[in-house]
């Protein structure tokens, strides 16, 4: 065993650079191109500087980088204390340390710097590929444990990587078994909010733009597993900010919205559960019409406290805002109009007077016709049989943008529709808002992917006493709603690849891997008190005792230990494999009649066994040599030649028999 001071191996230096490397990869997609060159050049640079592990830099010159590494990374992120800034100053961190890195004590604290980075990776994604990705990092961690036991002893990359692996394989059932039964929070550890500039997703206003930019992203908002069939394409509108204030070009809440309970109805419930990326927004998504309040999905059946709350204009506010996926149950009223008071305040102000034509048309549709809803249809009707276009690129707007949409360039997306239409109505006296939210969305075998591009704006107006939805995007392309986004615009049109109607066969790939990274967030990530609680209850203990879990626990790591670290009299678990190989050959001898005695050496077997098996003697004498090459000799220094000589003793063992007398 190596003392403190000691200094390490070649082996050493590549064990621990390939684990540092290997630790620092799942870092490199979200950290800054400059901090990954960096902490990973210092890496390479101290493997290339020296055969060993001399000094690379002064220590003053490492306080230095250090230093600079602070400022860099203060500068870049505007900030210091927080995730992002936090994982990148601790990459560059442990490569400078790995350049001053010379003794023994310093690798320990290197292996233990690497492992929290790794665990690090969890605060951006726990997808099923993050964990595969660890893997690799977790082999060389294992190697370079296995080096700091010895320095002078290299015994090559395979046999390492070959006991990690039995040692992760026999440590699997122990993991299921703590994963299983160790006592649970109601939600993971590793929920760490996203920082404050991971902000995607609606926003709270509409300008011309603001949604067709969002539309051009693949990202998903949330994923819908329903209890029960899914609504039709036409019916999956799912509510977000509400819009009714207009200051000429940008629509806005008036924020004087105040909470009301869900509204009652005969119509049929529809239940599901919304798996809701972050976005750091308050609002929640629901279809229209939300029949309960949100409550987590992990707490299913128990007493539980809303998630949020439902205000006169059924939108839903999170008491705080979404810095981390949330999974939450609730429920809706699949229709299109629902009963309220008679709207007043901002619904009811006075417009803008920058957009004089539209006023004008909305007046002269007023004159023509009285009732509120024919003026609707007559709108509509309009927007139908205009030359109106449906585009992601429509021309620039000026300080009339509704008057220039309506009467000059006609071009446009949902936002300059919806915004059209609620400002006609308006002018015309009947109480109109814009929703915005998403529309539609991809069925995914047994749950709905609800991506940034179906991003869509609507309209609400009162008619006849209630809330009615109105989409006018759907009277110049009906595509939109009833088969998505693509199919509604031209093939010259930015669409997203993910969105397209022929993404071919990856796209079919990535939704099934879509698909499994859901089972796995569900099923392990999402793994909670409730699912915990049910799993016992399968098992046949109904809220058990403390004492209970810790009692099982305990048992099924007593076993583990048993069959594990074969504590057993007899066995061979200290002994080489050369050593175990040696063993079963003296043994199947002594079954066959040999006199043996332990003091023997390998040398007097041999010859005892020749004289006693003298068929056999060519063979015993082979075994016998290969087991001294491999024990006293410095054959098995050469790790190339300690397998060659593994392998022919492994076999001559195996094939040997002292009773077989043909040749």
């Amino acid at each position: 065993m190596t003392t403190s001071g000691t200094t390490i191996s070649r082996a050493g230096i590549y064990w621990l650079a390939s684990m540092l490397m290997l630790t620092q990869l799942p870092h490199v997609t979200h950290l800054p191109a400059w901090v990954s060159a960096a902490g990973i050049g210092l890496i390479l640079g101290k493997m290339c500087y020296t055969r060993s592990f001399g000094r690379y830099f002064p220590p003053y010159v490492l306080v230095g980088l250090a230093v600079i590494a602070a400022l860099g990374v203060r500068l870049h992120y505007g900030y210091l204390l927080g995730r992002d800034p936090g994982v990148a100053f601790l990459f560059l961190l442990i490569s400078l340390k790995f350049a001053e890195t010379r003794q023994r004590r310093d690798v320990t604290l290197l292996i233990c710097l690497a492992g929290f980075l790794l665990f690090t990776q969890y605060f951006y994604s726990q997808t099923l590929i993050a964990a595969l990705v660890s893997l690799p990092a977790v082999f060389a961690m294992g190697g370079s444990l296995y080096v700091l036991r010895d320095y002078s002893h290299n015994p090559g990359v395979r046999p390492v990587v070959l006991l990690i692996a039995k040692l992760l394989l026999q440590g699997v059932p122990l993991a299921i078994a703590l994963f299983l039964l160790f006592p649970r929070l109601s939600s993971p550890l590793w929920s760490l909010p996203d920082d404050a500039r991971s902000v995607s997703g609606l926003s709270d206003s509409m300008s011309p733009g603001s949604i067709s930019n969002l539309s051009l992203s693949d990202a998903v908002a949330f994923r819908v597993e329903f209890d029960g069939e899914p609504p039709a394409k036409q019916d999956r509108y799912w509510r977000g900010p509400v819009f009714n204030e207009f200051d000429g070009r940008t629509w806005r809440a008036s924020g004087n919205a105040s909470p009301i309970q869900p509204p009652h109805s005969p119509l049929r419930r529809l239940d599901y559960t919304v798996t809701l990326e972050a976005n750091h927004n308050r609002w929640l998504f629901a279809l229209d019409v939300a029949a309960s309040l949100p409550h987590p999905a992990a707490q299913s059946g128990m007493a539980y406290d809303p998630l949020a709350t439902l205000h006169h204009d059924l939108q839903l506010i999170a008491k705080k805002p979404v810095t981390t996926t949330l999974r939450y149950e609730q429920s809706s009223y699949v229709t299109d109009r629902y009963p309220g008071v008679r709207p007043t305040g901002a619904v009811t102000s006075p417009l803008p007077q920058n957009n004089r034509r539209a006023l004008a048309f909305a007046q002269s549709l007023r004159n023509t016709h009285a009732d509120d809803r024919a003026l609707v249809a007559a709108i509509l009707q309009w927007f139908n049989t205009q030359a109106f276009y449906y585009t992601l690129t429509p021309s620039l707007l000026g300080d009339a943008p509704i008057d220039e949409f309506l009467f000059d360039s006609r071009e446009g997306f949902c936002e300059h529709y919806a915004g059209a239409f609620v400002y006609l109505l308006r002018a015309a006296s009947i109480p109109a808002r814009i929703v915005t939210g998403y529309q539609g969305g991809t069925m995914n075998g047994d749950y709905l992917i609800v991506r940034q591009s179906d991003a869509h704006a609507w309209a609400e107006a009162w008619i006849d006493g209630h809330w009615q939805r109105f989409d006018p995007t759907a009277a110049v392309a009906p595509e939109r709603v009833l088969s998505g986004m693509a199919s509604a615009l031209s093939d010259s049109e930015p669409v997203p690849w993910l969105a397209r109607m022929d993404g071919g066969w990856l796209q079919a790939a990535q939704l099934r891997w879509d698909a499994i990274n859901h089972r796995w967030r569900k099923h392990v990530v999402n793994f909670g008190l409730e699912n915990q609680l049910s799993f016992f209850r399968n098992m046949g203990m109904p809220a058990p005792q403390p004492w209970q879990i810790v009692s099982l626990i305990a048992v099924i790591a007593g076993i583990w230990a048993a069959m594990m670290l074969k504590v057993r009299a007899g066995g061979f678990s200290n002994l080489s494999e050369a050593e175990r190989l040696w063993a079963r050959f003296v043994a199947k001898m002594r079954d066959a009649g040999l006199p043996y005695n332990a003091a023997h050496g390998p040398t007097t077997v041999s010859l005892m066994a020749g004289e006693r098996f003298p068929k056999q003697a060519e063979k015993i004498q082979e075994i016998t040599h290969l087991f001294i090459a491999l024990q006293y000799t410095q054959a098995s220094a050469d790790p190339t030649q300690q397998r060659s000589l593994l392998s022919r003793l492994r076999r001559k063992v195996r094939l040997f028999n002292p009773l077989y007398t043909t040749r």
